[in-house]
């Protein structure tokens, strides 16, 4: 059975507000505290109760947009994502399987 995971369920309207508030030198966003945000709390909900992800995006200048790495990097942080045991990452999210998903204007038949 597939229950799809709406982020609007979740009081998050689906677009990521890449400007919200975040200062890396500011007292209340210090990257270590990032696993607290208020802000990115309704996302990590939604993370948390979904089995599997899928990312779904176009290649923009060879890596992903800029707007789904700041989810990325500001959801799936040290603390709530993984840890570290001495210098080794630690899986937190456990069980949990996704799907990367991109695409550019090429066909396979240009090299």
């Amino acid at each position: 059975m597939v229950d799809i995971l709406n982020w609007a369920n979740f009081g998050c309207d689906g677009r990521w507000d890449y400007a919200a508030p975040f200062s890396d030198c500011g007292a209340e966003h210090r990257r270590r505290d990032l696993d607290k945000d208020p802000y990115t709390a309704k996302y990590r909900d939604v993370v948390k109760k979904a089995d599997f992800l899928i990312f779904i995006y176009p290649i923009w200048w060879s890596s992903m947009p800029a707007i789904l790495k700041g989810l990325i990097d500001r959801v799936f942080v040290q603390g709530y994502a993984y840890r570290y045991n001495g210098v080794i990452p630690v899986a937190l999210l456990k069980n949990k399987k996704a799907w990367i998903i991109t695409t550019n204007r090429y066909t396979a038949t240009i090299c």
